[in-house]
């Protein structure tokens, strides 16, 4: 049996070109999986950055917890000047009724 070059040199051509683009095949995804690899991973540091922040305003406002005894200290003094205003107010209306009456009393009283 006479080997035929010529047949085997295509041959070999042929399986070196599918191995080729399969070799380019397999660089491209690969690469495009690194890529999107460092992607991830940077937009994961980024988050994490984030939450870093987020934990550490939250921990600063859970050890200062006087600050929101003080603002309810202050809504509880305005609510008490708030009654107190209302009662002067209702004070102030019946004086005012009273001077009215003194007033009509006093104008009247020399037409009578």
């Amino acid at each position: 049996m006479e080997l035929d070059y010529e047949a085997a040199k295509f041959w070999l051509s042929v399986i070196q070109i599918f191995a080729t683009l399969a070799l380019f095949v397999y660089v491209a995804v690969t690469r495009k999986s690194q890529v999107n690899e460092k992607r991830i991973d940077s937009f994961e540091k980024h988050v994490n950055s984030g939450f870093e922040d987020i934990k550490d305003r939250v921990i600063r406002l859970e050890e200062k917890p006087d600050h929101n005894q003080e603002i309810n200290d202050v809504h509880k003094r305005l609510n008490g000047i708030s009654r107190e205003v209302s009662q002067l107010s209702g004070e102030f209306k019946q004086t005012s009724e009273a001077v009215k009456r003194m007033h009509d009393y006093m104008i009247n009283k020399g037409k009578r």
